[in-house]
């Protein structure tokens, strides 16, 4: 994991593509707790499939760091990371760094490349779901937050793509069970 922190450093896109593709593999290692072949070598630690802080913060602040990223290719790969690592942060941290995270994607709304605005989205009903779950002392700020994005939402419902299309359906979706609001869809 360090190396993949201290690597990001580089100007080389390549080096930064497979950092930020690393970070989301660590994800990974939550798998291996129910399987078999690890439970039968005792190699079970707890402390191996879970992030610490140190972790949680630095895995969140690469991925903000690869929104920013100048390079498409980057900034696709810190998403789909995301996508793959937010079930195995602590939902502490990912409130903490929450403002600013839907800022960045806010951003990502609007870009040029669709496939970015795709997961965008996706992340977006990804984020909320996880932390309605996890933090249900936090459920009446992040109810705002839903209702902040919401417009956004709508009005990429009428993209002319058609993968941002559905993505904002699929949002909606996910955002609709938490509002408590099935018939929104």
């Amino acid at each position: 994991m360090n190396i993949l922190l201290n690597s990001i450093e580089t100007k080389a896109e390549v080096i930064r593509k497979y950092c930020y593709r690393g970070v989301g593999n660590v994800s990974y290692l939550s798998s291996l707790k129910d399987n078999q072949k690890v439970i039968n070598y005792n190699l079970s630690n707890d402390n191996l499939f879970t992030f610490n802080e140190q972790y949680s913060t630095a895995i969140i602040k690469l991925i903000l760091r690869g929104l920013d990223d100048s390079s498409i290719q980057c900034i696709k790969e810190a998403l789909a990371s995301f996508q793959r690592v937010i079930e195995a942060l602590n939902p502490d941290f990912l409130l903490e760094y929450l403002g600013e995270l839907l800022h960045k994607l806010r951003n990502s709304f609007e870009n040029d490349e669709a496939r970015i605005r795709m997961s965008s989205f996706n992340l977006v009903g990804k984020i909320y779901n996880v932390l309605y779950k996890k933090k249900a002392d936090s459920r009446e700020r992040i109810t705002e937050d839903i209702h902040f994005n919401l417009i956004s939402i709508f009005l990429h419902l009428n993209d002319e793509s058609d993968i941002v299309k559905k993505a904002c359906l699929s949002s909606l979706k996910d955002l609709s069970e938490i509002l408590c609001h099935p018939e929104l869809m």
